[in-house]
Formats: C-alpha cells, structure tokens, sequence
C-alpha cells in the first residue's frame, strides 16, 4: 500500500507541479498586463469634424462616442467601470461656462449633485495619478466656471483640466491650452 501511494504522489507531482507553475507564472503575467496604463476619448456625437481630433491623437488610446439621445454622464461610467488604471480621460464635447454637455445630459453646478454618486464611482478606474481633460469651449471661463470644475474634482477626486475660452483650431480662434487646473492635493 505504501509503495503505491509513493508512485501516486510522484505521478501527481510531475503532474500538477508544472500546472502550478504554469498558473502562478500566468497570473504574474496578467498583474503584469493589469498594470498597464493608458488613455480613453470619450467623444460628444455633438462635436462636428471630430475625426480631425482623432487624427491629432499621437497616442494609442480606446476610443468611444456618447450618443445626443443618451445622458453621457451614465454612458461615461458605463464605459469606464469596466477598465483599470485609465491614465487620462479625454471628454470632447461641447461646453459652455460652467457646463459640459454629454449626450443629452449638461453637467453644471445646479445638477452636480444629482449625478454625485455616479460621479464618484469613475475615480475607481483611474491611476493613482489619473485626470480628466474637458475639451470643451469656455467651461472654467468665470468663477461659476471654476467653481463648477473644482465641485467636480472633489467628488472625483482626480485633477480636472479645462479651458477658459474657446477649444479648439486656431483658425476659428481656439486653442488647446487648458488654462484652467483643478489639482487634488
């Protein structure tokens, strides 16, 4: 009896010894991959010539429209809640002061708290370090502005970039300067 319980365990050994290892090593590989930052463009199907933005991308980046039907606030976690260490969150939509437009949803002051616990929730995707630039004309142009997009750096908790003033092609007189930087401490 004892001779065959010896050959069993050497059988299961050379068995699953190199399953073991093939598992522990695989599951080092996928943490590995986990860990991998990148970005995300969540483009406003509002947002005219928006493949010229993309062409601008020097980047690799997954890249997603928000339909004008649809409250692109909801979309935006949808779409989120299924990554890891999101780097950067590009939002091209439209804006004005104060506002975002995402889908049929504007994002402002008056209705932030509304959409605060869906809010909250993107911040789990991100990096350590994660942000979101809002490319969007005039969102952070006043103190309402300002005060609108450090509301939502607070319930994000991630730095949020915005502009002052027209986004966009120098030949319509933007630019792509984020004058407007709300940082977490």
């Amino acid at each position: 009896m004892n001779a065959t319980f010896t050959i069993l365990v050497k059988y299961l050994i050379k068995l699953v010894l190199p399953i073991v290892f093939l598992t522990c090593t695989s599951l080092i590989y996928l943490h590995y991959e986990s860990k991998k930052t990148y970005e995300v463009v969540i483009i406003d199907s509002g947002v005219k010539n928006s493949e010229l933005l993309l062409r601008g991308l020097k980047r690799e980046a997954d890249i997603f429209y928000l339909m004008k039907e649809e409250d692109g606030i909801d979309n935006i976690y949808k779409i989120i809640k299924e990554k890891e260490n999101i780097s950067t969150l590009h939002i091209v939509s439209h804006g004005e002061n104060g506002t975002v437009h995402l889908g049929n949803a504007r994002l402002n002051i008056k209705n932030i708290n509304f959409y605060k616990d869906t809010l909250s929730k993107w911040n789990g995707s991100f990096e350590k370090d994660g942000r979101i630039i809002l490319y969007g004309c005039n969102i952070a142009y006043d103190v309402h502005g300002k005060s609108f997009i450090n509301t939502l750096k607070e319930i994000i908790n991630l730095d949020i970039y915005a502009s002052d003033n027209l986004t966009g092609s120098n030949k319509l007189d933007g630019d792509d300067v984020f004058e407007f930087q709300a940082l977490k401490n």
